[in-house]
């Protein structure tokens, strides 16, 4: 029996053709986004719906794309999942961005246009990538990196930060920690402890030295 896996099965165009395809004899399954009002019909079709986990078949292995929102992704965006790959809710993926096998994006992040990210690399919530970067460390929470050969930190998201509702006094702490992991000159360990002392004031701190401590792959420094 033929298969299909609808990405916009609560969409116009999706719905139509997961609806059409389930009637037709296919296995479907259509990935939804919203509530129950958007899936009306579709719950009365012999097809899974999926919410908050995809899994689909990619190259003979199963992959398991965890979505707890579906992430807007523009044309020509390709990324691959095979055991552990992760996208945050509303993350933006721009056209011909491309994220290699197995990585994880948090939430909110950017993905500007020609990105590219080296398999198993994580990007922490609110980081923002510019365009034709290539990215092939960890990219710490709230860090803006822009294009030189491969890409490097260029300060914090500050702007997106603002837009999402962080204040003046958050966005300074996270100010702080930059300078201490970035511009420092210190090396990574002594800027570890610089940033566990900056944590103890703020969460958002805690959360970047967090992230930096469940690293496998090298920090983008």
């Amino acid at each position: 029996m033929p298969a299909a896996f609808v990405t916009g099965g609560t969409g116009f165009v999706g719905w139509h053709v997961a609806k059409a395809l389930a009637e037709e004899g296919w296995t479907v399954r259509a990935l939804a986004r919203g509530g129950p009002d958007r899936r009306s019909g579709l719950e009365d079709l012999p097809l899974e719906i999926r919410n908050q986990v995809a899994r689909i078949e990619i190259a003979g292995e199963r992959a398991a794309w965890k979505l707890p929102r579906v992430p807007f992704a523009r044309e020509h965006v390709q990324a691959i999942f095979f055991e552990r790959g992760e996208i945050g809710r509303d993350a933006l993926l721009m056209a011909m961005s491309h994220v290699a096998h197995d990585c994880v994006l948090g939430d909110h992040v950017i993905l500007s246009g020609f990105v590219g990210v080296h398999q198993f690399c994580r990007i922490g919530a609110h980081a923002f990538i510019g365009m034709g970067a290539f990215v092939n460390g960890d990219v710490p929470p709230y860090v803006l990196v822009a294009q030189e050969g491969y890409g490097r930190p260029r300060g914090i998201n500050a702007e997106g930060l603002k837009r999402r509702g962080f204040d003046g006094e958050r966005i300074a702490a996270i100010k702080r920690a930059y300078r201490a992991l970035y511009l420092s000159g210190a090396k990574l360990d002594e800027a570890r402890t610089q940033l566990a002392e900056l944590a103890r004031d703020s969460d958002d701190v805690r959360t970047l030295l967090e992230f930096i401590e469940r690293g496998e792959r090298p920090l983008l420094r």
